[in-house]
């Protein structure tokens, strides 16, 4: 990804995408990505490293929205893969080919009676929607 992209983005997409430049591993796990960006966060909020923080001080923070949501992590991290092939990470591929099998048997199942392109290529979004697949 070039510096310029980068500069376009603005808000968790943009740490997002440092992240998954920093450490690709991220890229295949919510978890590890969200751990990272909270920790971040906490530390240019309070001066604090994780290890230093309490539960009840963490818990105060998301409280109180002082960090970044973690479904807009999640949201803007599945938006940011499907515009940008190069984050994607390893399990994307095979996360998205099960997600288009599993929505055709659901189409199939409830006799729907058809399966078009328009199908397959709103997988993902339709996934999205009714939040499937985290």
């Amino acid at each position: 990804m070039n510096g310029k992209l980068l500069n376009e983005l603005k808000g968790v997409t943009k740490k997002i995408a440092k992240w998954f430049m920093q450490k690709p591993e991220t890229m295949d796990s919510d978890l590890k990505l969200m751990c990272n960006i909270w920790s971040e966060e906490i530390f240019n909020k309070t001066g604090q490293t994780t290890k230093e923080l309490t539960a009840y001080d963490l818990l105060c923070l998301l409280a109180t929205k002082e960090l970044s949501n973690p479904e807009s992590i999640r949201r803007s991290r599945v938006e940011l893969q499907k515009k940008n092939p190069e984050f994607r990470g390893k399990t994307w591929e095979k996360r998205n080919k099960k997600m288009q099998k599993d929505w055709k048997e659901i189409i199939l199942d409830n006799n729907l009676g058809y399966v078009s392109d328009k199908v397959d290529k709103s997988l993902t979004d339709l996934a999205d929607e009714y939040d499937l697949y985290k």
